[in-house]
C-alpha cells in the first residue's frame, strides 16, 4: 500500500500518562513515546519513524534504531500497542519481518495484560490480518514451550 509523506509522517505531539507516583515520567516513558496521527490515531513515534524508513528507502541504521529505542518502551497502553501495530502492518510490506515480529512478541510477553484486556477482543473480533500472525507466532511459542518441557523430562 503506497502512502504519501503525509499519510506517513503527521504528526501532532502527545503526552503519556506517568507511570511513576511523583508524576515524573521514566526513561522509558518519554513524553515524546506516542504522537498523534491524523488517520491512525494515537500511536508509538518509534513505528511511524521505522514506516517512514522503510517508505523512502532510508538507511537501516535508522530502522534499527527505531526499533531498539521502542523495546525501550514501557507502560504504553493496550489501546496504543494494538494501534501503532495495525499502523505497522499497514504501511510495511508482507515481507517485513523485524517491526511486526517486535509487536508479536511484545503481545506474547505481555500476554496476562492483553488477556484481560477488553480492547484485544474489541480488535480481534474486527479481524485485521495481525491476528493471524499472533495466532501463528503463539502456536509457534507453545510449540516451543511443549519442546523445552520433553526435553526436560528425557532428562530426568
Amino acid at each position: 500500500m503506497q502512502h504519501n509523506a503525509e499519510e506517513v509522517l503527521a504528526t501532532k505531539p502527545v503526552h503519556t500518562r506517568s507511570n511513576n507516583n511523583d508524576g515524573s515520567t521514566g526513561p522509558n516513558t518519554s513524553p515524546t513515546a506516542t504522537f498523534h496521527h491524523h488517520r491512525a490515531g494515537l500511536i508509538l513515534r518509534d513505528t511511524a519513524i521505522y514506516c517512514a524508513a522503510e517508505h523512502y528507502g532510508l538507511p537501516e541504521a535508522l530502522k534499527r534504531l527505531a526499533l531498539r529505542k521502542q523495546g525501550l518502551r514501557t507502560g504504553i497502553a493496550v489501546e496504543v500497542i494494538l494501534r501503532s501495530a495495525r499502523f505497522a502492518y499497514e504501511h510495511t510490506p508482507e515481507s517485513e519481518d523485524q517491526l511486526r515480529a517486535r509487536y508479536l512478541a511484545m503481545i506474547i510477553r505481555s500476554r496476562a495484560v492483553f488477556k484481560a484486556s477488553g480492547t484485544m477482543q474489541l480488535e480481534m473480533e474486527r479481524g485485521h490480518p495481525f491476528f493471524f500472525d499472533l495466532f501463528v507466532a503463539l502456536c509457534n511459542h507453545v510449540d516451543d514451550l511443549e519442546g523445552r518441557v520433553a526435553v526436560a523430562e528425557v532428562g530426568l
